[in-house]
């Protein structure tokens, strides 16, 4: 391919690292190069087993598939899917180059069509301040353009401070809610961060 002639190497999304309950109650993997089962959530409780394949194979994948299982309640009338994106406004987004900033970072959101669809973004520094920890919260005002961009970040290729291997984004719904409750973490982890510069600076 005329891609590969050039060089350019696939986005890598990244791998599992070990991130606090406090980070994310969802942990959003895809290595792509040997896995072949996924799991489904969203699903409307009503769904059928045969409505859900026939909505698959719709979408082209036909005959791309041999498993199923789409377990059902106690009682047997519905699945058992939770859609967590009914209610919930604020994502984890990990895999972000360490050199952004919080700007860049905020004006490539909007680029991808969220222009003032968030009212809040942390993207943490490290202890020395130069660099971030590659995950950033951002809270939308409304649960419908939270899930817009889950959808529409998975995977993203970042514009910006790319290495020799491309960094892509990977997403996942925060433990943390709302835009009032992240703002109170954030000035925790804010205060937290300058005790622990401060303490240092004392030790020096």
């Amino acid at each position: 391919m005329a891609g590969e002639a050039a060089g350019n190497p696939d986005p890598v999304v990244p791998s599992p690292t070990k991130v606090s309950d406090k980070d994310s109650n969802l942990m959003a993997v895809h290595d792509g190069q040997h896995r072949t089962t996924v799991m489904i959530r969203g699903i409307p409780v009503q769904y059928h087993e045969e409505e859900l394949k026939a909505e698959i194979r719709s979408l082209g994948f036909g005959k791309a598939f041999d498993f199923m299982f789409l377990q059902r309640g106690k009682k047997g009338a519905n699945n058992l899917a939770v859609h967590d994106g009914q209610h919930r406004t604020t994502v984890m987004i990990r895999g972000i180059p360490v050199q952004y900033h919080e700007e860049e970072l905020k004006a490539e959101i909007r680029s991808l069509g969220f222009g003032k669809a968030f009212d809040f973004m942390f993207l943490q520094r490290g202890k020395k301040g130069a660099n971030n920890r590659g995950f950033a919260f951002v809270n939308f005002k409304s649960p419908s353009k939270a899930l817009g961009c889950f959808v529409r970040l998975s995977g993203h290729v970042w514009k910006k401070h790319q290495t020799s291997e491309v960094q892509a984004a990977a997403v996942s719904w925060a433990v943390i809610q709302g835009l009032e409750a992240n703002l109170q973490a954030r000035r925790q982890a804010m205060a937290k961060q300058a005790d622990s510069i401060s303490g240092t600076a004392r030790l020096a």
